[in-house]
């Protein structure tokens, strides 16, 4: 049996299953993208379903300094949290 994969929320430092959290990436042109299927290639930072973490991530630039980007968020911030 293997292990389950376990990630780190780059918001409230909680360690999760990869498949319990959204991951996102930088682009070529700095910004930070959704990667809704957790394969772009690149960098990847995480973060918790939960709605508090996402939009404290996105005021607080979590993301921006976990993936050294300049550029502004571009993805819509999944409408479903899920409290796991």
């Amino acid at each position: 049996m293997s292990h389950p994969v376990m990630r780190k929320c780059s918001f409230c430092g909680a360690i999760r299953e990869k498949s319990l959290l959204y991951r996102f990436v930088k682009d070529k042109d700095e910004s930070i993208i959704w990667d809704k299927f957790q394969t772009a290639p690149g960098r990847g930072a995480y973060l918790c379903r939960k709605n508090d973490c996402l939009k404290k991530a996105e005021k607080k630039a979590s993301l921006q300094r976990s993936l050294k980007a300049k550029g502004a968020y571009f993805f819509e911030i999944p409408k479903v949290g899920v409290d796991r």
